[in-house]
């Protein structure tokens, strides 16, 4: 693995687009319930939206877990 798909990697992050997928609505009802409260277009978060970030974090953190891994991995074997 080369410098930049690592940065890759560990710079993606959950897409909103992902995250709209998961929950059953469209993505901008997730853009909408991220703006300030007191927007005229501020949406309220899906119900069950604790559950589904946690989930997807755990999702994001185990792929990360991954990427560590591997990365020492090729260092030792490198020795760098």
């Amino acid at each position: 693995m080369d410098y930049q798909e690592a940065i890759d990697h560990i710079a993606a992050g959950v897409p909103i687009a992902r995250i709209a997928q998961e929950a059953g609505v469209p993505e901008v009802e997730i853009r909408r319930a991220r703006l300030d409260p007191s927007s005229k277009f501020y949406l309220s978060p899906p119900s069950s939206w604790k559950r589904l970030l946690a989930q997807l974090a755990a999702e994001r953190a185990a792929a990360l877990q991954n990427l560590a891994t591997e990365l020492e991995s090729e260092a030792e074997s490198s020795g760098v």
